[in-house]
């Protein structure tokens, strides 16, 4: 069942992206049949991805097959920075292992990889986990967890992630602070022309494919504050 809140600032029948005054917008996905980046700054490639009037904002979400299915920003080293936020409504529909939801990770296709950045993923150890993994660009990476029976199957969810400098990671929950982290290794911030990708990891092979639905997904170029959060959640 949809938890549609309307189209508040977004979509065809707004003419564009809205911030809602936080400012530092650097994307703002609508899935209304295809995927278009509201705020006219990067193209968008989407691949096996259907649109489900399950959604929340608007008419349509993001369908995510769980085999093939992935959405990938143009390259750009935009984003290639140590403070970002990255807002989106997530509904899981199946899970059995692992899988994706939103990575900066280069892989060519000989097998060689530009150095990674980050990705986050949500696994099942024991119970169901969402993580968050920064890479140093030397093969190391730490893992920030969010920690247990944080998200479940088959319920629409608002997670932000929050980078706050080179060292700080902070993950939300349905406007819950749910893990704040810090990391001894910095993000590999290089000025790579990596896109970010959501539902897949991989520029090239594009792996672990996730069973999801994504509506409303924002990236910002800063770290927010617990207000502006609040603001995303409750618009």
């Amino acid at each position: 069942m949809a938890i549609n809140k309307g189209i508040i600032g977004i979509g065809a029948a707004s003419g564009g992206a809205n911030d809602l005054g936080i400012g530092d917008m650097m994307f703002q996905l609508d899935f209304e049949d295809q995927v278009v980046d509201l705020t006219g700054n990067y193209s968008m490639t989407a691949n096996n991805i259907t649109y489900s009037t399950d959604s929340v904002f608007g008419t349509k979400s993001a369908d995510f097959n769980g085999t093939n299915s992935y959405i990938i920003t143009e390259g750009s080293s935009d984003f290639s920075i140590n403070q970002f936020s990255i807002s989106t409504w997530i509904k899981i529909d199946t899970f059995t292992h692992g899988g994706q939801l939103i990575t900066r990770f280069g892989q060519n296709s000989g097998g060689g990889g530009i150095p990674s950045e980050y990705f986050f993923h949500f696994r099942q150890y024991n119970t169901l986990t969402l993580n968050g993994t920064i890479y140093n660009g030397a093969g190391s990476g730490v893992n920030t967890s969010a920690g247990s029976n944080k998200v479940t199957v088959g319920n629409w969810m608002n997670i932000v992630y929050v980078s706050a400098g080179s060292n700080t990671r902070r993950w939300y929950v349905n406007n819950v602070l749910v893990k704040s982290h810090t990391s001894s290794i910095p993000i590999n911030v290089q000025a790579k022309n990596l896109g970010i990708q959501f539902g897949a990891i991989g520029n090239v092979t594009h792996q672990s494919p996730s069973d999801i639905k994504l509506d409303n997904v924002r990236m910002f170029s800063k770290a927010l504050s617990v207000a502006q959060i609040n603001t995303l959640y409750n618009e």
